[in-house]
């Protein structure tokens, strides 16, 4: 890891900390990826060990979720 001079005289030293401890585009992306595939592998091992029902449990769970958004739509 590379030192960063802290007491410049532009004081930018600690933007420039901040700056390197976020991550990248690319991680987010991959971490992003890497859930996304995850959750459709968990889906896939229930739907292989329960069969039909387990097909419908995305829809199951957006039931609160777009129960949620309705009433917020309606309070505007």
């Amino acid at each position: 890891m590379a030192s960063v001079d802290m007491h410049s005289a532009a004081g930018t030293g600690t933007n420039q900390t901040k700056a390197a401890e976020q991550p990248s585009d690319a991680q987010t992306v991959e971490n992003i990826l890497t859930v996304i595939f995850t959750v459709l592998a968990a889906w896939g091992v229930l739907i292989a060990y329960f069969g039909y029902p387990a097909f419908f449990l995305p829809v199951l769970f957006s039931v609160p979720v777009m129960f949620v958004t309705l009433i917020r739509i309606t309070f505007g």
